[in-house]
């Protein structure tokens, strides 16, 4: 159980990922799920001046999540649409690599 709130009422973890999965429905947050296994990371969505058309890169390295407005991306998911009849979700495509700081690590 979770403490929160000032009375220091119990929530249950299955009342938190229950909020969580809502709040994901209700576009409220982005679920990212990093390819290597670990937990589910959110981003709060409500205040962004983000476009609702942006993609997400996550470095798999330091696990940084950037966010990438690009129109070449934008035709790019255009052509799937038109030449492949798929519609990708830009707010939940996540484009995996390295980042430009892992990137200059020597492996």
């Amino acid at each position: 159980m979770l403490a929160l709130g000032q009375q220091g009422e119990n929530v249950g973890l299955a009342t938190v990922y229950r909020n969580l999965d809502k709040m994901v429905s209700q576009d409220m947050l982005a679920r990212i799920i990093p390819s290597d296994g670990s937990g589910a990371k959110y981003e709060y969505l409500e205040t962004r001046a983000l476009p609702d058309s942006h993609y997400h890169m996550v470095c798999e390295e330091c696990g940084r999540i950037l966010h990438i407005n690009c129109s070449r991306l934008a035709q790019l998911a255009d052509h799937i649409e038109s030449d492949h009849d798929f519609v990708l979700d830009s707010r939940r495509t996540i484009l995996y690599g390295r980042c430009r700081q892992c990137a200059k690590k020597p492996q």
